[in-house]
């Protein structure tokens, strides 16, 4: 096909998406930590936000078991199924004006959406267009072993330094923002 073949269009959906749903997210988090007149406009866009992202999910659910094999793998097809259900949650919550329930199904949905990828990908890590047996996976992609035990002592030092400094940030702006705290 030509520039715009199906697979194209579908990848372009992906990320529109994509888009959406973190848009959503984003709009969640600022009626989380606002006040006033920017939490209303965050719940507005929340609401909208939420219904688009939904209605992309199911269609973008739909593409993926026309256009891939993903859905081959029953528990792919359960986790989308289950981050669509818990984005539809969100959307409920934040509608209830509980934006820290909101915020919390959202990551997961977005969570489950990225494990349903591994899933329906295993043991592929990226997927030839050209012949399927040209796919990279996680044999013929991993490091050796001693790259493996370098990195893993590496990630013990660093990820409980990056995690602690995550807590830390959160914890300094862990009230919401108001009027009073802006300065021109």
């Amino acid at each position: 096909g030509g520039f715009f073949d199906l697979i194209s269009i579908y990848t372009i959906f992906a990320g529109i998406t994509s888009l959406l749903v973190f848009l959503f997210h984003g709009a969640i988090f600022i009626n989380l930590k606002t006040e006033g007149a920017i939490r209303e406009r965050a719940l507005k866009a929340a609401a909208k936000l939420g219904i688009y992202s939904m209605a992309a999910g199911i269609v973008l659910i739909i593409l993926t078991f026309l256009q891939t094999d993903l859905y081959d793998s029953i528990p792919a097809l359960a986790a989308s199924i289950i981050a669509l259900i818990l984005g539809a949650l969100s959307w409920y919550l934040i509608k209830k004006e509980n934006p820290g329930k909101a915020m919390i199904s959202n990551g997961i949905s977005i969570a489950l959406v990225v494990g349903s990828l591994f899933l329906g990908l295993y043991p592929r890590v990226m997927v030839s267009s050209i012949k399927p047996e040209y796919s990279l996976t996680i044999h013929n992609a991993s490091s050796s072993a001693y790259t493996l035990s370098l990195m893993t002592k590496v990630a013990l030092v660093f990820v409980p330094i990056v995690l602690g400094y995550q807590i830390w940030t959160y914890w300094v702006f862990r009230k919401r923002v108001t009027s009073k705290d802006i300065e021109y």
